[in-house]
C-alpha cells in the first residue's frame, strides 16, 4: 500500500452554520455515484459519527468532483466531497471551506495499494523489482522533499505550482509507504 489514508474531504459554503459531520443530521450530502468509493466513503464515516445514512442524512448522487463544488455552492446539497487540486483552488478562493477529512474520520483505511497476479510475479520478477524500487525511491522523495515533489506534480498535473505547494499539505504525507 502506498496511500495508507482515505484522500477526500466533505466541503461546505463558507458561511455554511454546519461545523462538523455530526451536524449532518437532517440534511443533503452528496456522493457520486451509487458504488462508487465517494458513496463508500459517506457510509463509512456517517456511521462513524453515530448516523445512519438514508435514515438521518440523505444522500444525494451527485457527480464529481466539480458537479459536487457546484451543487455545495448552489445549496443542492448542504455537503458534498472534493480532492486536490480542485479542494485547494477553491478553498483559496474562500467560497468553501472543509467540513471533514476522511483521513481524521476514517483513519483506518487504505486507498492506494500496489497488486499484481502470482503468475505475472513469476514471469516478470525483474520488472516487478525494478518497479517496485522505482516507487520506493518517489516515495521517499515525496517525503523528504515535499514541497519540490509538489513542484514536480503541479507541474506534470499542469496546475499552478503554488496551487500544488499548498495542496499537498493537506494530506499525511509522512504516512506514505511504499
Amino acid at each position: 500500500q502506498n496511500l495508507p489514508f482515505a484522500t477526500i474531504f466533505w466541503i461546505v459554503k463558507a458561511d455554511s452554520p454546519l461545523k462538523s459531520m455530526k451536524d449532518l443530521k437532517g440534511k443533503k450530502l452528496g456522493y457520486s455515484r451509487p458504488g462508487s468509493i465517494s458513496q463508500t466513503y459517506a457510509f463509512t464515516a456517517l456511521r462513524t459519527m453515530g448516523l445512519e445514512p438514508e435514515k438521518d442524512v440523505q444522500l444525494v448522487a451527485a457527480g464529481g468532483a466539480p458537479d459536487q463544488m457546484a451543487a455545495v455552492k448552489g445549496g443542492v446539497i448542504d455537503a458534498g466531497w472534493s480532492v486536490d487540486p480542485l479542494l485547494t483552488q477553491e478553498l483559496l478562493k474562500k467560497d468553501i471551506r472543509v467540513l471533514g477529512s476522511s483521513a481524521e474520520i476514517i483513519p483506518a483505511w487504505s486507498e492506494s495499494m500496489i497488486a499484481t497476479t502470482a503468475d505475472y510475479a513469476k514471469a516478470n520478477g525483474d520488472v516487478l523489482t525494478a518497479y517496485l524500487r522505482a516507487h520506493e525511491k518517489a516515495m521517499g522523495f515525496i517525503k523528504s522533499s515535499t514541497e519540490k515533489a509538489a513542484e514536480i506534480w503541479g507541474k506534470g498535473q499542469e496546475i499552478d505550482p503554488e496551487i500544488a505547494k499548498v495542496a499537498i499539505k493537506n494530506y499525511p504525507v509522512q504516512k506514505f509507504t511504499s
